[in-house]
């Protein structure tokens, strides 16, 4: 009963769309998945990573690794202990890019947001500030992608584990509330 619902599906699919198709799971989306089919209910896992995304995308962009690598996609902002509030971080002022460097910044975002969100969520925060200054990039906006392509040069191969359990995974939102300078 399951091949009949399946091929349905791809016979509707093919009527409208080309496809491809990989019956053994291992790809989706461009996205590579690695089953582990484990004797134990608990020990089955599905591994999702890009296969030569990153390193595909530095040389796009022409990114060379770094020299030391780069642990964090964003810089440290220091919090204040014991303050009753916490202020967003004021960034020095700083020249703005010409109009081949903000789109520079705008294709390198939308590139990362693609792989944070499919496999790497780490990359998310520091794509959403930069976000929200890349229509008027600056050279401190400049620094900031930097970083960010210095951790993924830093984790080229990196990916997102689901395990077995009995979560029900429900939404993922992506917003926030005062928490960028002039937000």
């Amino acid at each position: 009963m399951g091949d009949q619902h399946a091929t349905h599906l791809k016979e509707v699919l093919k009527a409208h769309y080309e496809i491809s198709e990989d019956w053994e799971g291992t790809k989706f989306a461009g996205m590579d998945l690695a089953w582990t089919y484990a004797p134990k209910h608990s020990e089955r896992t599905c591994r999702i990573t890009i296969k030569d995304y990153i390193a595909n995308m530095l040389l796009r962009f022409g990114h060379k690794k770094p020299a030391k690598p780069q642990l964090s996609p964003h810089k440290h902002c220091e919090i204040s202990y014991g303050a009753r509030v916490q202020y967003t971080h004021e960034e020095a002022a700083s020249n703005p890019l010409n109009e081949e460097g903000v789109r520079r910044i705008q294709a390198i975002v939308g590139a990362a947001l693609f792989y944070g969100r499919a496999v790497d969520n780490k990359l998310l925060v520091a794509l959403n500030s930069i976000g929200t200054q890349q229509a008027s990039a600056t050279e401190a906006t400049n620094e900031a992608i930097k970083q960010v392509l210095d951790y993924m040069s830093t984790y080229p191969d990196d990916g997102i584990l689901y395990r077995v359990s009995n979560m029900v995974l429900a939404a993922h939102s992506d917003a926030g509330f005062n928490n960028e300078t002039k937000g």
